[in-house]
């Protein structure tokens, strides 16, 4: 694979100008030209003299092809040696279908420049999101640790595809409120992976979203990584989702300037959720969807059914809550979903954030439907099947 040197270019939208960072990237069996657009007042926080980000965002692609990626340009010594000697081999044992390779660049940057003070998170309006705020905004983080900006990327999150403006734009405009009342200015980033990365966004998460603060390294010094999964269930073995290797992970994408943090993982989800409840904040600006296209024709609002909606107001349940969430949330729908969540939550008790919820449901002295717990446990050898045809036929996204 070889990553092209690094192109600038201004460009003005309909209600906006900005600047575009490109490369084209080439592999055996394809090419595609990267593009990150960054709002004109953000723009001069590109380091226009590395390629960290385009490597990074390009490393799985390599990784699935087989091939040594070639730099034609400079990066960063400390995440090459990062890259080639820890995460790289930590991938390729943990997500199928990668292989591990090596990492060449005309030039390496060992010079420890100063690190700039902006210190970011991606801001989803989530529940890992909001306990990352929770930590390093409404709390006293020390200097140089709290929340100066928050970044909203278009790098596969929304409905599983960058072209689908359409979701992206309605929940950017959504959280649009909040970022004023906090005084922490957004910084919205929209590329274009496309084909580029041959997983979708539930395996490749971290190298999407590292790549933004990577291209980013003139304005930001520090970025925290909201991780889904408390330290307890977080491995490197092999996994489905590889949010479960973030703490071991998320810190070999630092650089000489950008110190990248894993935060998140000391609390269980329902401990996150608990936190979130406590700032009114949230009540009329929460949101988890995983929806896809639900999300969309709500108008980038929860659709309420989809499995993460259903786990967060399950959740909210247990805790008395929900009512707090009602701006937020379609009740009625989520009522006539709740059944088949509770199904697939029982169906697989083991899968990490459903034990949490359901020690949670116990200490809460909840009782299932007996009807519902034996047919959970006689669907169990079966239980992967039948949340993929369920999935398949639209009943529930999980």
């Amino acid at each position: 694979m070889i990553i092209h040197p690094l192109e600038t270019n201004s460009y003005t939208g309909a209600d906006k100008i900005g600047v575009s960072a490109q490369a084209v990237i080439e592999w055996r069996g394809g090419r595609h030209n990267l593009q990150f657009s960054v709002e004109d007042q953000f723009s001069s926080g590109i380091k226009v003299d590395r390629l960290d980000a385009f490597v990074v965002a390009a490393v799985l692609r390599a990784m699935h092809e087989g091939e040594d990626i070639e730099v034609r340009g400079s990066m960063s010594a400390r995440l090459l040696y990062n890259l080639v000697n820890h995460w790289i081999p930590i991938t390729s044992a943990t997500l199928q279908g990668t292989k591990r390779i090596s990492i060449e660049a005309d030039k390496l940057i060992t010079k420890a420049e100063r690190r700039p003070k902006g210190t970011a998170t991606g801001y989803s309006a989530g529940i890992d999101s909001f306990a990352v705020i929770h930590d390093h905004l409404f709390s006293t983080p020390p200097e140089g640790f709290k929340i100066t900006h928050f970044l909203f990327n278009n790098v596969g999150s929304h409905a599983g595809d960058t072209r689908n403006q359409a979701l992206f734009k309605q929940r950017l405009g959504k959280i649009k409120a909040f970022s004023e009342r906090v005084g922490v200015p957004i910084i919205e980033v929209n590329s274009n992976f496309g084909h580029l990365v041959p997983f979708d966004f539930i395996k490749s998460h971290p190298v999407r979203n590292a790549s933004v603060p990577l291209l980013l390294q003139g304005l930001i010094g520090r970025w925290y990584y909201a991780s889904a999964y408390r330290y307890t269930d977080c491995h490197t073995g092999p996994c489905t989702e590889e949010g479960h290797s973030d703490p071991s992970t998320i810190h070999l994408f630092s650089t000489e300037t950008l110190d990248c943090i894993s935060t998140g993982s000391q609390y269980s989800r329902v401990e996150k959720t608990r936190l979130v409840t406590t700032h009114p904040e949230t009540y009329n600006t929460l949101n988890v969807c995983a929806g896809g296209k639900r999300a969309i024709l709500a108008e980038g609002r929860n659709c309420s059914v989809c499995s993460k909606c259903c786990r967060t107001l399950f959740t909210l349940e247990l805790m008395d809550s929900l009512d707090l969430y009602t701006s937020v949330f379609n009740m009625e729908a989520y009522r006539q979903a709740r059944f088949g969540y509770l199904f697939d939550l029982l169906l697989r008790p083991n899968e990490s954030l459903n034990r949490e919820i359901l020690e949670f449901a116990r200490e809460k002295n909840f009782r299932f439907p007996r009807s519902l717990v034996l047919a959970a446990t006689l669907a169990r050898p079966f239980g992967d099947q039948i949340v993929e045809f369920r999935r398949r036929r639209g009943i529930a996204k999980l």
